[in-house]
This record gives structure tokens, C-alpha cells and sequence, in this order.
């Protein structure tokens, strides 16, 4: 990874950049009032204010960023930003990047208050919690996604079938037949639950704000096609995870609130998608997904977390026989 450019040098950038932004006062210079890491992806986090009264900003720098990289990404951020706010989805926004740089590699973003939504769930003293935020976030979480699934992605026509190829080898491997899988995906109409794939979606791509507003940040680069259960399913893993305090940094549990969580999320994202209403065959693949996250995290956690690993097991065999109870709601529906 390569050395990450000094404070000095991100504020000299920020002071050239400046025809870039949207803002009324420029700032004489930029001083650094805090940074952080997430290890997890790689990225590097400048929080700077402009001096005497300019704009707080955050500058995202990612390790391994190649050129070009950082342009695709101010784009898609403004992508998603246009996305969302045609959506109309009500305190729901994307946050608008103001400018990139290829050298260094980086990105720059309006400063925006607030706790990423993993933090809070795993804090059930927080404000979110009891004001009631927390479980209005995770319906416009849902909305948020089926807004983006609503857009097509770039060669859908072409991409298609991955969707349902994907699907029928992760049954394959989870010993499901293939008459039933076609059954299934038949029963399910398929090809109008294949949209646009986000890929990494879940609780800690949204940011809460005090005054109730959720931020979606990190788009994908790039879409491909897959099936809506993926993007669905790896919301409802990674907020299930978290909850049971099984996340990257370990927490303790906060228990029976995950079906309330399901429930919003899912109303959420089928409010805002006209005539999508959630069946068996749904709740076959969304098993069927989470089968996949829970083996793969059972396999990554062994052994040097041993308790994880075991958990992670467990909920893999939970969620396998509620794919087999779904399997059969649905040939029998």
C-alpha cells in the first residue's frame, strides 16, 4: 500500500481545487481536525475545515486506487445523489462529491454529521434507538435499494441470464434439484426480480444524522446483474451479524430485534417497488443467499475466532432448512 499523502499535501490540493466546489467563501488553507481508517477496506479518512471560515470537508483516500479510479467513483457518488433524490424517498440522500484527484489518488466530500448505521445498532443506548430513527432508517434503507435496482445496468440484456445461472449454482451446491430450482424460479418470475446489482450493500454503506436524515455513501463503481435476493440478502446478514455482535469488532448481542429489523427493511423496499410482493420462492432465495454469506464467514472466522466461526456454522444450518421450508411453501403455493 502506498504511503498516504501528508495533511500539508491534501490541504495544498484541497486550495487548488477549489474551482471545483460549490461553495460561497473560499478558505485560505485547510487544517486537519481528525482522521481514520477502516482497515477492512483499505480506506483512509482526512476530516479538514478551511480557514478563517471556508467548508469542513472529508477526503477519502482508498490504497491501491489505480488512475481513473478515483474519477469513476465522484461520478458514481453523483449518480447515486441524482438517484436518490428522483426517488423522492423523504430524508434519504446521497452525499455529492465536490472533487477528485488522480495524484494523489482521492476523493473529496461535504463534511456530514452523523453515526454509521452499524455503530448504532450495536448501541442500543443510543438516541436512534429510542426516537425512533434507527427503525425508520431501515425502511428507507430498503427504499433506498430498490430505487437503485430500479435502474438498469449497463448490458442488462446481456447479463441476464448470470442472474439466474447464479442462482441455480448455488442450489446445485446446496443439493437442491434442479426440476425444483426451475420450479422456482419460474414461481419467483425471475427475470423481473433481476435488476441492478449493488454488491456490498448493507448497514454500514448508510449514515445517520441527529435530524433523522440517512446518507447512503459508496456506490459501486460499476453494476452487473444479478437477482434482487443478493443485495437483500446481504443487508439483512450483515444487520443480523451485527445485532448477534458478531461484526468485524466484536460487540455484545442485542437480542430479539432482528425479525423487527427484516420487517422494516423488506416493507421498505417493497413500498417503493409497484407491484413486487414477497413470496415463498423470495424467501427461498433469500435463504438460499444468506446459506452462502454465513458458510463463507464459518470458513473466514476459523480458527483464530473459534466462537464466531461456530455461530456463523449454526445460522448457515438454520437458514439451509428454512431454504427447504421455503422450497416447499412455494411448490405448494
Amino acid at each position: 500500500m502506498p504511503q498516504p499523502p501528508s495533511p500539508a499535501t491534501i490541504s495544498d490540493l484541497l486550495d487548488s481545487l477549489q474551482d471545483s466546489f460549490a461553495w460561497q467563501v473560499r478558505a485560505d488553507e485547510y487544517e486537519l481536525t481528525d482522521t481514520w481508517e477502516r482497515s477492512r477496506s483499505g480506506s483512509l479518512f482526512y476530516r479538514l475545515v478551511g480557514t478563517p471560515v471556508g467548508p469542513e470537508v472529508i477526503v477519502k483516500i482508498v490504497g491501491g486506487w489505480k488512475p481513473g479510479t478515483p474519477e469513476r467513483m465522484f461520478r458514481a457518488m453523483i449518480e447515486l445523489d441524482d438517484l436518490i433524490t428522483s426517488a423522492v424517498i423523504d430524508g434519504a440522500h446521497g452525499v455529492r462529491p465536490l472533487a477528485w484527484s488522480d495524484d494523489p489518488p482521492l476523493v473529496v466530500m461535504p463534511y456530514v454529521d452523523g453515526s454509521d448505521l452499524v455503530s448504532i445498532i450495536r448501541q442500543p443506548d443510543d438516541e436512534a434507538w429510542r426516537n425512533g430513527n434507527l427503525m425508520r432508517w431501515m425502511e428507507k434503507a430498503g427504499a433506498i435499494l430498490a430505487a437503485y435496482h430500479q435502474v438498469a445496468a449497463l448490458g442488462w440484456q446481456e447479463n441476464i441470464q448470470a442472474a439466474s445461472a447464479e442462482v441455480r449454482d448455488l442450489a446445485s451446491k446446496l443439493r437442491v434439484k434442479p426440476k425444483v430450482v426451475e420450479e422456482i424460479l419460474t414461481l419467483a418470475d425471475w427475470r423481473t426480480r433481476s435488476k441492478r446489482r449493488y454488491g456490498d450493500y448493507g448497514p454500514g454503506n448508510l449514515q445517520g444524522a441527529p435530524d433523522g436524515t440517512v446518507y447512503l455513501l459508496d456506490p459501486p463503481e460499476e453494476s452487473q446483474t444479478s437477482i434482487i435476493h443478493r443485495d437483500i440478502s446481504n443487508f439483512l446478514f450483515e444487520t443480523r451479524r451485527q445485532l448477534a455482535g458478531r461484526g468485524f469488532t466484536p460487540s455484545a448481542p442485542v437480542k430479539g430485534r432482528f425479525p423487527e429489523f427484516r420487517e422494516r427493511f423488506l416493507g421498505g423496499y417493497a413500498q417503493a417497488s409497484p407491484g413486487l410482493v414477497f413470496g415463498p420462492p423470495d424467501e427461498a432465495f433469500l435463504a438460499l443467499f444468506e446459506v452462502k454469506r454465513a458458510a463463507a464467514m464459518a470458513l473466514k472466522r476459523f480458527p483464530r475466532r473459534p466462537g464466531d466461526s461456530v455461530w456463523f456454522a449454526r445460522l448457515a444450518m438454520r437458514r439451509r432448512r428454512d431454504l427447504s421450508r421455503a422450497v416447499t411453501a412455494a411448490r405448494l403455493s
